[in-house]
């Protein structure tokens, strides 16, 4: 055989086996079936949304929550989840700030350095705390110039990281949105890194954010809190929701007396803010604004990354806090203002279980502070005088206390003893400031501050006072003045040190100012004020129609959302109340 014809030959009898090689082995068992590339499941999010309803007291869900619609949100949340009833902060300074900043971080604000929404600045003006100069506001439209260089909030003056910060760090992509009635509301919630953080801002009349958190304001938004969305919800008239209902569980007249009127906003139903001298912050005094924080929602639910692997959703319903100061917690505004939330909650609630399913979500709801019941009010639950009950809300008639008399008398006294008004400063509560006569020596504080202390626990309506340099660096555990206090103050602020904490009366309040005499106030430490509640829900993960009826710290709140979004747990929150289960 030629060796051409030899070598083609070979090659022929390689090719079958070469061709052989090649193919792909069969499954044993089932030589027919073909392998396939396996399908790709897409995973649904973990969705979590966080509820702080500023001034949702303890007493008032206890009194209240189950005489709303069994249909409506809160009830839900009860029914599928767990109710704590008495959730308490550890501070006495209960102001929005310093509680949406508990809540959200797991510290007290002598570890956070929240400790007021306002404070005395060197030259003696009122400074909001977390109003930052190197900010602007970012808006839906262009800003006039004049109003371009004005300051707007950040986070600078936080010192630990929160609920978002730690979800920011653990999963890159998350979607964190955080939306509110006002600017305190939203930055704590959405922290440094939110995908959005609004807030309503009533100076310029709109849905905005700042440059301290945000690069630009989210087209998603525009719509829904741009100037002529707000401008039309001025027009708004708020009438009773259900008459009988108000009917059957309010125990005071429309316009009972402490009511106040804001600007022609009125005493009675119905209120429409454009009536007002100040639409813009009457507005907020109702239940309109967390109308459009849930329209704001549902906006950021529809613009969501669809492969986000985690969406934190936080609001801050703002109504029912400017609606106590403006007519107090025990008026029928106040009463509708919660029923028509509980109708706002049902909207969102509806609208997540048709985008993730009823069991695809988690919820918490919280309060921010609580309030107390406003002085004229008193005599409708009091059998006789002394009486208190869990909250301490005392039988005792207390009073408003207003900052500009308050520190007018603290000047004419100092005239008296000291010899001169310098060595105070001013006053906002519950601060003392001592003023430049004061700070000539290190002897001549010490003086001043010991006689601000003994001037004010001389006050009839003040029931203790505290130096702040003086506080113990381990505070007292329990329920003392002393302990609240302690942990209300982050002792090493330079301008704290120079300050005196008072402590009023059981059933006394500093005035909010929003109709000077009328409505009520908050910030102290007792438990009315002190005491909110909290509802938790996520379905196979924290148990069903639960009931707890002994106090819990206010980290219960952040440990149990840490948990729900996967954060690992850190010191401060770890001996919380644990309400998750599984993974």
């Amino acid at each position: 055989m030629p060796p051409s014809t030899s070598l083609a030959l070979c090659l022929l009898l390689l090719v079958p086996t070469l061709s052989m090689a090649a193919k792909p082995a069969r499954p044993p068992g089932n030589p027919t079936v073909v392998p396939t590339r396996p399908t790709v499941v897409p995973t649904r999010p973990t969705v979590v949304v966080t509820l702080v309803v500023d001034q949702l007291a303890g007493w008032v869900a206890a009194e209240r929550f189950e005489a709303l619609p069994a249909t409506g949100g809160l009830a839900r949340l009860r029914r599928e989840g767990t109710w704590i009833r008495e959730l308490e902060y550890a501070h006495a300074n209960t102001e929005t700030a310093p509680g949406h900043a508990s809540l959200y971080t797991g510290f007290a604000p002598t570890a956070s350095g929240i400790f007021a929404n306002e404070l005395i600045g060197p030259d003696g003006q009122h400074i909001h705390l977390i109003l930052d100069p190197e900010e602007k506001a970012l808006t839906p439209v262009d800003l006039p110039t004049t109003d371009t260089g004005s300051p707007a909030p950040s986070l600078k003056v936080l010192r630990v990281p929160t609920l978002a910060d730690r979800l920011r760090a653990k999963t890159p992509g998350a979607y964190i949105v955080s939306l509110s009635g006002k600017d305190r509301g939203a930055l704590f919630a959405g922290g440094r890194e939110p995908s959005a953080s609004l807030w309503f801002d009533p100076r310029r009349r709109m849905f905005a954010s700042s440059t301290g958190v945000m690069e630009t304001f989210p087209k998603w938004a525009v719509d829904a809190g741009g100037p002529a969305a707000v401008a039309k919800a001025f027009d708004w008239k708020w009438e009773p929701l259900d008459p009988a209902w108000l009917a059957g569980v309010v125990k005071v007249v429309d316009d009972a007396p402490g009511e106040g009127d804001l600007g022609g906003y009125g005493k009675t139903f119905p209120h429409v803010a454009s009536a007002s001298k100040s639409p813009h912050q009457a507005w907020r005094a109702g239940p309109d604004v967390d109308r459009a924080v849930v329209d704001l929602a549902l906006a950021a639910l529809e613009a969501r990354p669809p492969d986000a692997p985690v969406i934190l959703l936080s609001l801050s319903f703002s109504g029912l806090d400017y609606v106590g100061h403006v007519f107090g917690a025990d008026s029928h505004e106040h009463h509708d203002c919660l029923l028509r939330l509980d109708g706002q909650l049902k909207r969102l609630f509806d609208d997540l279980d048709v985008r993730f399913g009823a069991d695809g979500w988690s919820a918490l709801l919280s309060g921010d502070h609580g309030v107390p019941p406003m002085p004229e009010a008193v005599s409708l639950r009091c059998p006789k005088t002394g009486d208190t009950d869990r909250f301490e809300r005392s039988c005792e008639v207390g009073a408003r206390l207003f900052e500009d008399p308050v520190t007018a008398d603290f000047k004419a006294a100092a005239v008296r003893d000291l010899g001169s008004a310098d060595y105070i400063r001013g006053l906002v509560d519950p601060f003392v400031y001592l003023g430049p006569a004061a700070l000539v020596s290190e002897a001549e504080t010490r003086r001043a501050l010991l006689w601000v202390r003994d001037y004010v626990r001389a006050r009839p309506e003040m029931h203790d006072a505290f130096i702040v340099r003086d506080l113990p660096s381990k505070c007292p555990s329990g329920d003392s003045a002393l302990g609240h206090v302690c942990r209300s103050v982050p002792k090493d602020h330079p301008l704290l040190r120079n300050a005196v904490y008072m402590v009023p009366k059981r059933g006394y309040f500093w005035d909010a100012e929003w109709t000077p005499g009328g409505g009520a106030g908050h910030g102290t430490h007792w438990r009315y004020d002190r005491v909110v509640t909290l509802l938790a829900r996520s379905p196979g993960r924290i148990k069903r129609g639960q009931v707890v009826e002994k106090p819990a710290p206010f980290t219960t709140f952040t440990r149990t959302a840490a948990s729900l979004l996967g954060i690992p747990l850190w010191r401060e929150v770890k001996n919380a109340p644990r309400l998750v289960t599984g993974r």
